[in-house]
């Protein structure tokens, strides 16, 4: 299945973060919201929430069972992009994810499709972002997404093709 392309409008990451947060608020762990209390960037506001959901369902996962289950979302600016960063104190990324993280159908969860990852690095890197996972983040795991704050650079349009006449002035 493909992913529809963003279609990107002003929107305000935090609200958005907010009501994925509030959607998972008992699933077990506490998860906290920290950073800006605003963030305005053009994107596509379900595709945003898809990042999140799948970002926070791998986090609640990993701390599952654990009684100081933790996880953080930490919404950010720097320079002209957005910053997200979603934290957990589970175990940390298996060392087989750490070499193809992105790979479609590939995962270490007996109960996992493989796409999360895979779907949120798509929908990022068609915003115009960045996504790293951070294996030296201690006691857990990090994944941190830049997006630009303007919003997807279009791809310029494609040249024109060559017309039968320019091409037969050029031989003349």
């Amino acid at each position: 299945a493909r992913l529809p392309p963003p279609a990107p409008a002003p929107m305000d990451l935090v609200a958005t973060a907010r009501s994925v947060v509030a959607l998972h608020a008992s699933e077990g762990a506490a998860v906290e919201l920290t950073g800006e209390t605003s963030l305005e960037l053009v994107a596509d506001r379900d595709q945003m929430v898809q990042v999140l959901t799948n970002l926070l369902q791998n986090s609640l996962a990993a701390v599952s069972g654990r009684r100081d289950a933790r996880v953080v979302i930490d919404l950010g600016r720097r320079d002209e992009q957005a910053l997200v960063t979603v934290t957990d104190n589970g175990p940390g990324f298996p060392k087989e994810l750490l070499e193809r993280p992105f790979e479609p159908y590939f995962t270490t969860k007996a109960e996992g499709t493989g796409l999360g990852l895979a779907i949120v690095e798509r929908i990022v890197v068609e915003h115009g972002g960045s996504i790293q996972l951070d294996p030296s983040h201690a006691g857990g795991a990090r994944v941190v997404i830049e997006l630009p704050l303007a919003g997807p650079t279009l791809l310029p349009e494609a040249p024109a093709p060559p017309s039968s006449a320019e091409s037969s002035d050029a031989s003349a």
